[in-house]
């Protein structure tokens, strides 16, 4: 007895079935990457933004000590200062004067470091105001994306309802006793269980097939499948006509 009739109707649950399995590689896979994708991207503009802010933080407190150490120094050269009027003796005099001496070379030091932190906390302003401006500017166009992915995620779900509905309605019409093996190889197969034979071969594996193989699934008289992938095997042209 001629399958076609049936056949038809397991082409059209391939259909149903490889749609559906493209629909759920974007949803369990594509859509969530691109999701994931978006939060990365706003994790390093953010990660750059808060080294810069940690960098201005520790010049700040570099700075800070430095200007402590400046004010202490120089209060005493002006302690030392008073005490040369003081001393009763040259040697006393002249170990204060090498002493300030020092501590003002020290100062003068200290005030070129604290000029090069200012000018490295300026760069640091700078820097800090551009990655804020990009972290902004990323953070509107990145929600966007994710806005836009989130909608698609729904309608892939939405659609994913319809053919599932449209797939319980159609397995009640298929011949049950090739019903379970199609389900097997659906899942072995990556959601395709069904291929053309064409120019002679498997449009699944693309083995050649066997002559004998090839008048069966053209007959039509009885389910076919390849022996390599062991996909259900139809012609288009018995399917056409």
């Amino acid at each position: 007895m001629p399958i076609t009739d049936s056949l038809k109707k397991l082409i059209e649950l391939q259909k149903i079935d490889a749609q559906a399995f493209q629909l759920r590689a974007v949803q369990q896979k594509e859509i969530p990457g691109r999701l994931k994708a978006c939060d990365d991207r706003l994790l390093e503009v953010k990660k750059r933004l808060t080294e810069a802010e940690e960098k201005l933080k520790v010049l700040q407190l570099e700075k800070k000590n430095k200007e402590l150490d400046l004010q202490t120094k120089e209060n005493n050269v002006k302690k030392f200062q008073l005490q040369l009027f003081q001393v009763k003796t040259n040697k006393e005099y002249s170990s204060l004067e090498k002493e300030i001496e020092g501590l003002k070379a020290d100062n003068s030091l200290l005030e070129e470091e604290i000029i090069h932190l200012l000018d490295a906390m300026d760069s640091c302003v700078s820097t800090i105001t551009g990655e804020k401006k990009i972290f902004d500017e990323e953070s509107k166009i990145i929600q966007a994306e994710k806005e836009k992915a989130k909608q698609e995620l729904e309608q892939t779900r939405q659609r994913l309802k319809e053919l599932e509905e449209a797939r319980r309605t159609l397995t009640q019409q298929i011949d049950p006793l090739i019903l379970p093996r199609y389900e097997r190889v659906l899942k072995l197969r990556n959601g395709m269980a069904m291929v053309l034979v064409k120019d002679g071969s498997c449009q699944g594996c693309f083995i050649n097939l066997p002559p004998q193989v090839v008048n069966l699934v053209n007959g039509a008289q009885e389910w076919v499948v390849c022996e390599q992938c062991a996909r259900i095997l139809y012609v288009e042209d018995e399917i056409n006509g």
